[in-house]
């Protein structure tokens, strides 16, 4: 994923499950090359996007593909150390991205996807360590978003069996098909066909449950690695892979959907889209056949670049059926994300303690907190999955707080209590109700 200068720590890298997008050069009219039924692409360098840093797995962050969130390093001198960027679209240009997460020393971050219905982001963290030493695990974590307030980073609880599982489990990539209720992932799980493979989990809304993982198969999985899985509209399923004969180095590819979660053989995308240089993490602008990948190509602009493509050379006619809540909310999510466009002193307040148990005798929860000052907050509970079960606005106004609540259909499981004060979140505990 990486030029050829880089060394074998950042060559490594994308075996894992840190998005890069790869740079391609300049715009280049469609070449044969991979499936008959491809189209004749046209690609172009997007330098909107690009820096001579790593910049790569552009996502839509909203169902009118308005605004986009992706990967990059540009704010680091570790080219491991990535972290997201938003940018929306405004006549036909995308603006200058903002950083959405607070700079972050241990932890790279990158591929977001997103359950509209949920309002749940999930995205990938990978301890920095893990680059430069063994033992630190890359997951799958989650948010959520109401309003103006963005969730902490939690781990998905996928059900996984560890117990015979030596080495270990990556998980990344993820990319949740809002039409399916399905989430796909890439994973070095056991049980797949050699190296890191895509996989997916069903998630059950009816039990707020997310099923145990399935091997997508042979025709989309090889002995060498699967990653950066997405699925278009129509069914199709699209993915990077070093193990399926291409162009050299990582490829595109295409498996059309052939029965309920499964595809047929797996189509290269040809040229331009893939080339001898690596190419992968595409995405699609809603139904159509335009969109955005990444390559690492000697004439972008640094180490992995975002390129747009096109099958009908309109590369800057961008239609949108974008409504105007949808950028309101991610407006106050940059808010929140960026702590220095809040206007609340979060400094001074301290929780001392707090803490959320279930009452055995009516089986509601207590919520008890102590502060070092009186103050306006916001109380959230949800539980493993980011389902919001409650929001209050509270006013502590002796340094001490005790309330009981009560939730309609609780159940067995993990709950996570959010104490909020302005644009931070100050306190999170968890809750076992066995």
């Amino acid at each position: 994923m990486m030029l050829e200068c880089h060394s074998t720590t950042f060559i490594k890298m994308k075996n894992i499950y840190i998005l890069y997008l790869l740079c391609v050069s300049l715009s280049v009219l469609g070449q044969s090359g991979g499936s008959s039924n491809n189209p004749n692409y046209t690609i172009k360098l997007n330098l909107e996007l690009s820096t001579e840093s790593s910049d790569f797995a552009p996502r839509f962050a909203d169902a009118g593909n308005i605004g986009m969130v992706f990967t990059s390093s540009r704010n680091s001198s570790d080219l491991n150390l990535t972290s997201l960027f938003y940018t929306e679209r405004k006549d036909n240009k995308w603006q200058k991205p903002l950083s959405i997460v607070d700079s972050d020393k241990k932890n790279g971050i990158g591929i977001i996807t997103m359950d509209y219905s949920r309002n749940v982001i999930l995205f990938t963290k990978c301890p920095l360590k893990y680059w430069h030493d063994s033992g630190y695990v890359c997951n799958i974590y989650y948010s959520f978003l109401e309003g103006d307030m963005i969730g902490e980073a939690i781990p998905l609880n996928i059900p996984i069996d560890l117990k015979n599982i030596e080495s270990e489990v990556n998980l990344g990539h993820p990319y949740f098909s809002n039409e399916k209720d399905v989430l796909f992932f890439a994973t070095n799980l056991p049980g797949g066909y050699g190296g890191k493979d895509i996989w997916f989990s069903i998630y059950e809304r009816t039990s707020d449950t997310w099923g145990k993982p399935q091997n997508a198969g042979a025709k989309i999985n090889t002995s060498g690695d699967e990653l950066y899985p997405m699925v278009h509209s129509d069914g199709s399923l699209y993915f990077t892979s070093s193990g399926h004969d291409g162009f050299g180095g990582w490829d595109i590819y295409k498996s059309e959907m052939e029965g309920e979660l499964s595809w047929g053989d797996a189509q290269n995308l040809g040229k331009p889209i893939n080339s001898k240089s690596d190419d992968f993490g595409i995405v699609f602008n809603g139904n159509s056949l335009t969109g955005y990948f990444a390559s690492n190509r000697k004439k972008g602009l640094g180490s992995d670049d975002i390129y747009e493509f096109s099958v009908d050379g309109g590369l800057n006619q961008y239609q949108s059926t974008q409504n105007d809540s949808i950028v309101t909310s991610f407006e106050a999510m940059l808010a929140v994300f960026n702590k220095d466009e809040c206007n609340d002193n979060t400094v001074s307040l301290k929780i001392i303690d707090s803490r959320i148990y279930p009452n055995p005798n009516s089986g509601q929860f207590i919520l008890e907190l102590t502060s070092n000052k009186k103050a306006k907050l916001k109380i959230r509970i949800h539980n493993n999955l980011g389902q919001v079960l409650m929001t209050e606005d509270i006013s502590v106004t002796e340094e001490t707080f005790k309330r009981e609540y009560s939730f309609d259909n609780a159940s067995k499981g993990i709950y996570y209590v959010q104490i909020l004060y302005g644009c931070d979140i100050v306190s999170i505990d968890k809750m076992i109700l066995e």
